[in-house]
């Protein structure tokens, strides 16, 4: 037994949160609220599951008819548009939806511009949020680039699998400012209407520049908490990778 939870339970205080969830991120899994503030340990706590084989999850948006393509070449663009899915937070259906080169979207509840990026060499506690309820995720927060020689794009899908609607921000073979032919990323950020407070960043390319060595990975919110993968870590990125990211208040 570890803190006196059942071991033939999967959730002891049903909080929905798991007993070995729960003791990896410091909660106690015999309260459904550890700090007895009033609200429980699954809606407050926010955590990191990281995939080494999730190239599973990689949706292909090369022929879904609900895509839009938003830029083939890049370098500090940013646009606004309906997300095809709204992102669940909280109770808040959060419609709005920006992205920027610099590998970073953002979902609002209102209609609001998002700046380009420029301090890309910062943690996750320096990503932009706003008043309103938002999260902000740095799929992966960079200096990025396209050129009309290489082949890169940025997109926004809806995909529809088996009655589950997934929104897909798309990266394609991103290349960087300060970078060689051989430094590219391609990644997506991910989430459906079966979720609440959680998305998903997975990787199907990095090589170079890609791998992470000046990239920020992680997200915050406007209920004040945030979470960092990585932060300019040589190696932290590779195919395969899938990261999911819970948003806790």
């Amino acid at each position: 037994l570890v803190s006196k939870s059942d071991p033939a339970i999967t959730d002891t205080d049903c909080d929905g949160l798991s007993d070995g969830r729960e003791i990896d991120i410091g909660t106690d899994p015999c309260l459904a609220d550890t700090d007895g503030d009033g609200l429980s340990d699954s809606s407050q706590a926010s955590w990191i599951v990281v995939a080494t084989n999730g190239l599973a999850r990689w949706i292909d948006t090369s022929s879904l008819t609900n895509r839009t393509v938003l830029w083939t070449e890049f370098d500090h663009q940013s646009s606004r548009l309906d997300a095809p899915v709204p992102f669940r937070l909280f109770g808040h259906s959060l419609s709005n939806l920006a992205v920027n080169a610099n590998g970073v979207a953002r979902w609002t509840g209102q209609r609001r511009t998002l700046s380009s990026g420029g301090n890309w060499n910062d943690t996750a506690d320096g990503l932009p949020v706003v008043s309103d309820p938002c999260v902000t995720v740095a799929g992966f927060w960079d200096d990025l680039f396209a050129d009309p020689s290489t082949t890169s794009s940025v997109s926004v899908a809806l995909a529809e699998t088996n009655g589950v609607r997934t929104s897909v921000v798309e990266f394609l073979r991103a290349g960087f400012y300060e970078g060689t032919t051989n430094d590219k990323v391609s990644f997506q950020i991910q989430f459906s209407d079966t979720e609440t407070n959680t998305v998903h960043v997975v990787f199907a390319e990095a090589s170079g520049l890609g791998t992470g060595s000046s990239a920020t990975l992680g997200f915050r919110s406007s209920c004040g908490s945030s979470a960092e993968y990585s932060f300019n870590e040589d190696g932290a990125v590779f195919p395969g990778l899938a990261i999911t990211y819970h948003v806790g208040a």
